[in-house]
């Protein structure tokens, strides 16, 4: 989820530049969806009827936030891992790199469980169990995916790398269809947090319980397709040839997007509702995912063409990027303001109108970006 470029490493490799930027600018498109998207939950509660049809709205526009951070974690794998694993020393390499991220997403997941709940002031001993995973919670439930991934990702990235390209079409879908088959076993209630990051819970549950799931099984596709755009973005195809690939596959998924919701027999509205206010996500159907995958594809392109192309280096693209740079910092971030500061000290979430919440999410962003920017000066500084 973090991205730490040196720019020794820059100028060691101008050629990978470019690259480095394409991945910092998706993820930290990613990142600015989810800040609009946590500050339009968390901070509107004085708002008239209508006005939830524009947080709707707001919100549909922002869920393709989870999808694009996995995407893009999956093309950094390609990129930043593929070439060096042919070193003698490579798979030792990675295995220490990627189990270092795992652990600095874990103690974030503890921290930010620790913010969440006193800002909700939950008791203590409730605090506890939701720290062991006794206790299944909301918020910040998506660090234990990358937990789960960072730990098992040396052996899939091996693995993928060899894998032809008709086996992986067949273990995309193999594993969404795998986690939904095991989410409808039973598991004794102390097991129910560790099954929920593997599989998510039955969606015929979803009536007595809404929980935030990111089952490691049913959104694995989007890190899988990520490796293997990766791959090809930056080791065989140029930037045109590969604008055509994310046009077509973009058109390809948002077809299957498309079927599903006629399948659903859904109005429109309805449809577009429910997806905006997480009734498809939570836990994952199969519209979440090629809504989301038709989503990362489409933006990742812009990513590609914004900087390949364009080359464009305007004030809106370095502030994007430099949240992309410092993505898990950023993330912690979001919640020390929108709990600690809004709810804890401000008592502000769920009391807001519309139109301040808007103006509150501004200054959400602008908030963050001048941390961020203060915190990559000081460690610029601390490198010297």
């Amino acid at each position: 989820m973090q991205a730490h470029h040196s720019p020794a490493q820059f100028s060691a490799n101008p050629d990978r530049r470019p690259r480095f930027r394409t991945l910092d600018c998706a993820r930290g498109i990613a990142l600015l969806l989810m800040l609009i998207s946590h500050s339009m939950q968390l901070l509107p509660g004085n708002v008239r009827p209508e006005d939830w049809t524009r947080i709707s709205a707001i919100l549909l526009f922002t869920k393709a936030a989870t999808p694009l951070f996995v995407f893009v974690f999956g093309m950094t794998m390609a990129f930043v891992y593929y070439e060096r694993m042919l070193l003698p020393d490579g798979a030792l390499f990675l295995r220490r790199r990627m189990w270092r991220r795992a652990r600095l997403a874990f103690l974030s997941f503890e921290f930010l469980v620790i913010v969440v709940e006193t800002a909700n002031q939950t008791p203590f001993s409730s605090i506890i169990m939701r720290l062991l995973y006794l206790r299944p919670g909301n918020w910040a439930e998506v660090l234990n995916f990358y937990v789960v991934l960072l730990l098992v990702g040396p052996w899939v990235v091996r693995w993928w790398r060899r894998t032809p390209s008709w086996m992986r079409l067949l273990v995309v879908p193999s594993l969404y269809l795998l986690g939904t088959f095991l989410a409808q076993v039973p598991v004794p209630s102390e097991l129910f947090v560790l099954k929920n990051i593997i599989t998510s819970y039955p969606l015929s549950s979803r009536s007595e319980v809404v929980l935030d799931t990111f089952p490691v099984l049913q959104l694995s596709s989007f890190f899988l397709v990520g490796l293997s755009v990766g791959q090809h973005l930056f080791e065989r195809l140029k930037v045109n040839r590969m604008r055509q690939v994310f046009v077509s596959l973009s058109l390809f998924v948002l077809v299957g997007g498309l079927a599903s919701y006629f399948l659903s027999g859904d109005t429109v509205r309805d449809f577009l509702r429910d997806m905006a206010l997480d009734h498809y996500r939570f836990p994952p159907q199969i519209s979440y995912v090629l809504f989301g995958l038709a989503s990362v594809l489409a933006i990742t392109m812009y990513s590609v063409w914004i900087v390949n192309v364009r080359k464009s280096t305007n004030s809106v693209i370095r502030m994007i990027e430099l949240l992309g740079r410092h993505s898990l910092f950023t993330f912690n971030l979001q919640y020390v303001l929108l709990f600690t500061v809004y709810g804890l000290l401000l008592g502000l979430q769920q009391r807001l109108s519309f139109l301040a919440s808007l103006l509150n999410t501004c200054l959400v962003i602008v908030v963050c970006v001048t941390i961020v920017w203060i915190w990559e000066r000081w460690r610029l500084r601390t490198v010297r």
